[in-house]
């Protein structure tokens, strides 16, 4: 979970803006990713495999006047929006 927080910060935080109206409603599907790690020890690599699994998001993609963003949001306040509605995050 705290992955998946510090990515969504990280995400936010790419987005220029926090307000505007709403251009798009999305919802990006749960998913697994997997990657593996190798390391050498002595003569010997050793792999070890990581799975990270990040919930179902919902995300508003947003416009204010020429500028063009998006939030994430939790699913009550997503289901509270319509697209054409203007959204300022709190």
């Amino acid at each position: 979970m705290g992955v998946l927080v510090a990515l969504t910060l990280l995400l936010t935080a790419c987005s220029s803006i926090d307000r505007g109206t709403i251009t798009a409603k999305v919802i990006e599907p749960a998913h697994t990713t997997i990657s593996t790690t190798c390391v050498p020890v002595g003569k010997v690599m050793v792999c070890t495999p990581h799975t990270i699994y990040d919930d179902e998001d919902f995300r508003f993609d947003i416009q204010l006047e020429d500028e063009t963003g998006f939030v994430y949001v939790d699913e009550n306040t997503f289901n509270q929006h319509d697209e054409g509605d203007f959204y300022e995050q709190q």
